[in-house]
């Protein structure tokens, strides 16, 4: 499965590479639409991982968190921003936060619009609170 979901995106960025070593050899630029498709393909990849790469070991309601996948967001939204092109890394994160809800949403994941509900159970749940008098005590001497 991971073949099939990886293996289409590694022919493809292998193409854009050649694009770009392409067009700096010919000391031009690559058109917009070239560096928009791959931003939002690039953004796609975590949500697609979240979605079809879940471990059957994990809670069906901690899926969507607990898939290591999800922290793949964080590269791609950062290397949307080499670009110095604002519409570009809005659009990517819009796209990263979409797709990562369609994600979730493909697992089971439904939110509640009720108030004083949670998705964890009071046994489950475990609260701290630090107040600002409390932190000296947690530091050491």
């Amino acid at each position: 499965m991971m073949l099939g979901l990886v293996g289409p995106f590694v022919i493809y960025e292998f193409l854009m590479l050649r694009a770009v070593n392409g067009a700096i050899q010919r000391a031009r630029l690559l058109p917009d639409w070239m560096w928009l498709s791959n931003i939002l393909l690039e953004t796609l990849l975590p949500a697609l991982a979240v979605a079809f790469l879940p471990s059957a070991s994990i809670d069906l309601v901690y899926r969507p968190l607990a898939n290591p996948a999800g922290l793949a967001f964080f590269v791609f939204i950062s290397l949307s921003t080499l670009r110095l092109n604002p519409a570009f890394c809005g659009l990517c994160g819009v796209t990263a936060a979409g797709s990562y809800l369609a994600a979730a949403a493909y697992l089971g994941w439904r939110p509640s619009l009720s108030g004083g509900t949670s998705l964890l159970s009071p046994q489950k749940a475990v609260s701290v609170t630090l107040s600002p008098s409390s932190l000296p005590d947690l530091l050491p001497p």
